[in-house]
């Protein structure tokens, strides 16, 4: 899990309060998931590290996911570093 920035800019993407929507999962994990980023930037000197705490490309079973990973490597080069600091 991803520690919650002050920089809004630096998450685009949150969990909602109740992240499960199918499946099975630890009732204090799920507790500990909900509200925190679900994408983070992060800024390492001049340059910037994309972070997806999940593997949106699991077995390739959810096709629109995989979107987040290629726009992450393709795009990732056009986030301003200083939106992550």
């Amino acid at each position: 899990m991803l520690q919650a920035a002050t920089n809004p800019y630096a998450q685009p993407l949150r969990y909602t309060q109740n992240p499960l929507q199918a499946g099975y999962v630890w009732p204090q994990h799920l507790k500990d998931l909900s509200g925190t980023p679900a994408v983070q930037v992060s800024a390492y000197g001049s340059g910037r590290s994309i972070v997806l705490p999940d593997n949106p490309v699991f077995r390739a079973f959810w096709r629109g996911s995989e979107r987040l990973l290629i726009n992450a490597i393709f795009f990732g080069s056009v986030i301003d570093a200083r939106s992550a600091r």
